[in-house]
């Protein structure tokens, strides 16, 4: 089923990585969602950026350790620097987009998956690493072309 858009400045495709490239020194990091922006608020009417940069993963393996979900080398650790941006209910699905040094376009590198229930001081987020599914979805838009 095809739902149509228009590109527009808010909407836009994002490129994607290379296969096997690395997530260090990307720049300009952020996540979109349409969830709320506290605890106090409902679904957003229009979708939200946060300013993030990769956490080291050992900061999302102390943080989902007890919890239902695992952190493992499939996802990617991000955070706001003074841990006041996360993703909330809502946000999962949203892209995670970070540039290469020396480009000026962004690229999808992760997909919002699970944080700690919009508390932004507790943990960072959990994002789906995009470059462990490259193949597969390589492999799945050469087959509907």
């Amino acid at each position: 089923m095809w739902f149509g858009f228009r590109f527009s400045s808010k909407v836009m495709p994002l490129c994607l990585p290379h296969v096997g490239e690395s997530y260090e020194g990307l720049q300009d990091c952020s996540i979109v969602g349409w969830g709320p922006t506290s605890l106090l608020e409902v679904d957003s009417n229009q979708p939200n950026e946060g300013k993030v940069i990769i956490r080291p993963d050992h900061d999302c393996e102390e943080a989902f350790v007890k919890g239902t979900n695992n952190f493992t080398s499939s996802f990617v650790c991000a955070g706001s620097p003074l841990g006041t941006v996360n993703s909330c209910v809502g946000d999962s699905g949203g892209p995670f987009s970070c540039r290469r040094p020396g480009e000026t376009k962004k690229s999808l590198y992760g997909i919002v998956s699970f944080g700690n229930s919009c508390k932004p001081f507790l943990a960072p987020d959990s994002l789906t690493r995009v470059t462990k599914y490259l193949r597969w979805i390589y492999d799945k838009v050469s087959k509907s072309s």
